[in-house]
């Protein structure tokens, strides 16, 4: 009797576990934006860009032009 009992509940436990997995996998998913839009492209790309001027501004500055 008691191992039934024990059995039953492994499988409530297993089975609202299960669902409760597959609930936040939907959410996970529709949050989840597939590309970058437009403006943080740009941003990234002025990012890089200034990166890429303090680095010729700390060359020239360090002379090893």
């Amino acid at each position: 009797m008691m191992l039934s009992g024990i059995g039953i509940f492994v499988l409530l436990v297993g089975s609202l576990s299960q669902r409760r997995l597959q609930r936040t996998e939907s959410k996970l998913k529709k949050t989840k934006p597939g590309l970058l839009g437009h403006e943080e492209k740009l941003a990234i790309k002025n990012k890089i860009e200034e990166i890429e001027k303090l680095t010729k501004e700390v060359y020239t500055l360090l002379g090893a032009d």
